[in-house]
């Protein structure tokens, strides 16, 4: 087959398969197909039903909020083509483009034509009539017609930096991938060849336009950063959204009615706060990263096990090397949102493999950090070692000691800086827990309190850890 009748054989097959999707949600699935196969060469393959069960299942993996999940056995299934196979292809087409959530945004590329054409990222969703009961219905729009102007500006005014600017935004890792995420960062943070960010420019330019208090609070969006959330609460009646900061224990309300719809209780995604005369306002798209600990792209590697990663447990063995990972990644530059990520997704695979009964990958880990925790467990005279009692680190922490362990953050959150004081997360657990360990008895709330004693009266000791990441 050519390559355009590979292309036209993917499109004909999802749609006479996948009769259940709605018209935008099939237009959602084709695109991630259309986007792919125009940067790539598929002429060459013999089964286009194998490029049509990877879009589907790359589709369901991105909609896993709306619709049950599927499994690569199922995509495969469907199609009448082989695991490995759609495994293959839906690898190949992570690998060349990032797929967005909820939205269907996708790459830096597809926001530099967007905002080309349009000036802006998206337009922005309109207040359901349902709803404008419920809301303030004129501060939201007064909210979407900023933000669409301050983008047009951007792009007006410093169009011929976008293709530069994508190549930069590309070269650094940063917590989202999408269209709208470049957007905010070449408005918001990146400096322009004028000295100063897009941003700063419109409020100058615009200051005998726009309101002084209108340009107040859109002077606050240069303050903001992605960052990572759990979502606590969702009520999709009034599209308001209760999210936790999971590195610092802060909470925020925010208003987004697209989100409201799709998202439930328990994601964690990445997003930019805006904050407005009503309510923070979310950045115009988010990425979803897990309900657990893997992350959506990584849920193939590890199905074999059969133990789902959504329902990993967090314990000892996972968060002690997640945090140094962290501090050690931070080291290296990355923004505290991107090395919580990225240490996630490193240790998260191993993670579900140890709940398996599966040691081979996890023991790897825990050498990379044995110095460190050897380093601490000597200071105190705690002859423990985590590698040879997984069975007993790994147990779950009961609620009541979770809560024991975050209050121990909660103290320490304003004194310490924030690498000093995710290095205090791991090793206040991790001497907390050796030191019941060492008594031959269960983890007490006075193990907290004793671990943070010692820490606090060892700064030394925190420094050695952190040098020695």
């Amino acid at each position: 087959m050519g390559e355009d009748e590979v292309i036209e054989a993917v499109v004909e097959i999802l749609r006479r398969e996948l009769t259940e999707l709605s018209d935008s949600e099939m237009s959602k699935c084709l695109s991630i197909w259309r986007d792919f196969s125009s940067k790539r060469e598929v002429g060459r393959s013999r089964k286009p039903e194998t490029w049509a069960a990877a879009v589907y299942y790359l589709f369901m993996d991105q909609s896993q909020v709306s619709r049950d999940r599927v499994t690569l056995e199922e995509a495969a299934e469907r199609f009448g083509v082989s695991k490995s196979s759609v495994q293959r292809r839906q690898r190949e087409i992570l690998e060349l483009m990032t797929v967005g959530f909820l939205e269907g945004r996708y790459s830096p590329g597809e926001s530099s034509k967007r905002m080309a054409e349009t000036g802006h990222p998206d337009e922005p969703s309109a207040v359901p009539e349902r709803l404008t009961e419920e809301v303030e219905k004129d501060l939201y729009d007064q909210f979407d017609a900023v933000r669409s102007d301050l983008f047009r500006f951007a792009i007006e005014e410093f169009r011929d930096e976008v293709p530069d600017a994508e190549e930069e935004f590309e070269e650094t890792r940063r917590p989202r991938q999408t269209d709208v995420a470049f957007a905010d960062w070449f408005t918001l943070d990146r400096e322009s060849s004028r000295g100063e960010t897009p941003l700063e420019t419109y409020l100058r330019e615009r200051a005998d336009i726009v309101p002084s208090e209108v340009l107040d609070w859109v002077r606050l969006w240069g303050e903001t950063e992605d960052a990572l959330y759990s979502v606590r609460e969702v009520d999709a009646e009034t599209g308001k959204l209760t999210l936790a900061n999971p590195m610092t224990g802060e909470f925020r309300e925010a208003v987004d009615y697209s989100a409201a719809a799709k998202l439930e209780p328990g994601l964690m995604i990445v997003t930019r706060l805006f904050p407005w005369p009503d309510t923070l306002h979310l950045s115009g798209d988010l990425e979803v990263f897990s309900v657990g600990l893997v992350p959506v792209s990584a849920r193939d590697v590890i199905e074999e096990t059969g133990i789902d990663p959504w329902e990993v447990p967090l314990t000892p063995l996972i968060i002690i090397p997640a945090n140094l990972e962290r501090v050690r990644l931070m080291k290296e530059g990355l923004s505290e949102t991107v090395a919580f990520m990225t240490a996630l997704e490193k240790i998260g695979p191993a993670a579900v493999k140890l709940e398996a009964g599966d040691e081979s990958q996890f023991l790897p880990i825990l050498d990379r950090y044995s110095q460190v925790i050897r380093m601490s467990l000597d200071r105190f005279g705690l002859d423990i070692d985590p590698s040879e009692q997984i069975d007993e680190f790994n147990k779950p922490l009961p609620k009541d000691k979770a809560k024991s362990w975050s209050e121990i953050g909660q103290r320490l959150s304003k004194s310490l800086e924030r690498p000093e004081f995710i290095a205090t997360g791991a090793l206040s657990l991790l001497l907390a827990k050796a030191r019941a360990l060492e008594g031959e008895r269960e983890l007490r709330q006075e193990d907290f309190q004793w671990a943070e004693d010692r820490i606090l009266e060892n700064r030394a000791l925190l420094d050695d850890v952190i040098k020695s990441l």
